[in-house]
């Protein structure tokens, strides 16, 4: 960001003290003030950036929000509403689902969904659990957590007292094992948590009926289901002249069918976008900075130490981080058929073991080497860099969004599901 390059500026000219760092047994100087500033930007924009942005001119994104935008005390305006509601999303070229547990629970939420999915089977449907923003806060501040361990670790004074002390095995490698253990064993915690709601959302999807949702007004239920049965009719998903019934069962089953892609499509194979994996490790970008900046005041500013510290970052930010995410997602997905408490405690150790070995391996015997090796006068970055291009093609297999097919129409259908792609306006449907 912005704050991390003015950060690095200002250490480089002098004007911010640097930090000093133990390094192959010598004290170099070592920037801090990315890290700390930028991070602490991050999440102060991560939080009031929206209250911040209506301070400035201009127009933002045009957005439809179902409960704002649809009258909810006079009824016949919301009749109207009810009615018109194919008419407003006709209009918007993509729709932002803000999923809970009671989404496909309510009627409102049910009917938006429908008309959505009937009007645009290919239109752009991202749905956004709302409990998914804490497990990737969660992480980032758990990797955060890791960084300062690290740098407490390295410094002079620290160092001094452990090397006073006699160990049976290497101190920088329990170190990385000691100082990851909590945050993986978090993220650990984090996964079982956001692997059950996951596996939830299926469940609730696969028992879906429109006839079950509940609805406040029992005035809205006769027009909503039929405004369903009417839109299924127009679109073809049943024949012109099928009853209710038969039209709301076919939605039920269009729901069933294609929710699950939906989830696939917007949450990615392993149920986490792997832009939100990639920011869990955010620290890392301001980290390389302040690396950088110790080179520079060093005297080492060579562009081997630029760039070696760079292909670092992309190995641990879009490679080695991201992978260790979806492995510890994966393998607590696979634990959760343990549901006793001996069984869940069992299940969150294994997996937080596993991907601390994978997650110090990579770094340490790899990335960490290959690192070391550039760094050498008669080093190659050659190596590092196929490298990192070797993991971000897995990265990107491994989280890779499957292509969505549109459901299935009857032949016979008339309607015209095309919509206006340049009008850059989205629809938001959430919990009521």
């Amino acid at each position: 960001s912005a704050v991390s390059l003015s950060a690095f500026a200002f250490t480089v000219a002098g004007v911010l003290p640097p930090s000093h760092e133990v390094f192959h047994g010598k004290v170099n100087p070592a920037g801090v003030w990315c890290q700390l500033l930028g991070m602490m930007t991050f999440l102060s924009a991560l939080f009031y950036w929206h209250e911040v942005r209506g301070l400035f001119p201009g127009r933002g994104q045009m957005v439809f929000l179902d409960k704002t935008c649809v009258h909810q005390t006079d009824m016949e305006l919301k009749r109207q509403g009810i009615e018109r509601l194919p008419a407003f999303l006709s209009y918007s070229w993509s729709m932002v689902v803000l999923y809970s547990e009671t989404y496909l629970q309510k009627l409102w939420t049910v009917y938006e969904l429908a008309t959505f999915l009937l009007l645009f089977p290919g239109g752009l449907l991202q749905v956004q659990p709302v409990l998914f923003p804490k497990f990737v806060l969660a992480g980032v501040l758990l990797i955060c957590l890791s960084r300062l361990i690290f740098a407490v670790y390295y410094l002079p004074s620290i160092v001094a007292k452990i090397e006073q002390v006699e160990w049976s095995v290497d101190p920088a490698l329990t170190l990385n094992f000691v100082a990851f253990l909590p945050p993986i064993m978090g993220l650990a915690i984090a996964c079982r948590w956001w692997a059950r709601e996951f596996d939830n959302i299926h469940k609730c999807v696969e028992t879906f009926t429109i006839k079950k949702a509940s609805c406040l007004d029992a005035r809205d239920r006769q027009i909503v289901e039929r405004n369903v049965a009417e839109l299924a009719r127009h679109v073809g998903l049943v024949a012109p002249g099928a009853g209710s019934d038969e039209a709301l069962a076919s939605f039920d089953e269009l729901v069933q069918r294609e929710v699950p892609y939906l989830l696939r499509a917007s949450l990615g194979r392993v149920g986490i976008p792997f832009r939100h994996a990639v920011m869990m490790f955010a620290v890392y970008f301001p980290y390389t900075l302040d690396m950088i900046a110790g080179y520079v005041l060093a005297g080492q500013h060579e562009a081997r130490m630029v760039l070696g510290s760079v292909l670092w970052c992309v190995s641990m930010c879009f490679g080695i981080g991201p992978l260790c995410v979806a492995l510890c997602f994966l393998l607590t997905r696979a634990s959760l058929c343990l549901t006793s408490a001996g069984g869940k405690l069992f299940g969150v150790g294994c997996v937080a073991l596993t991907t601390n070995v994978a997650y110090g391996e990579l770094r340490l015997r790899v990335s960490n080497t290959l690192y070391s090796r550039g760094m050498k006068p008669s080093g190659n970055l050659a190596l590092f860099l196929l490298f990192d291009a070797f993991l971000v093609l897995v990265a990107f297999v491994v989280f890779r969004r499957p292509r969505l097919a549109a459901p299935k129409r009857r032949p016979e259908t008339d309607s015209n599901d095309s919509h206006d792609d340049d009008d850059d306006s989205s629809s938001v449907s959430g919990e009521r």
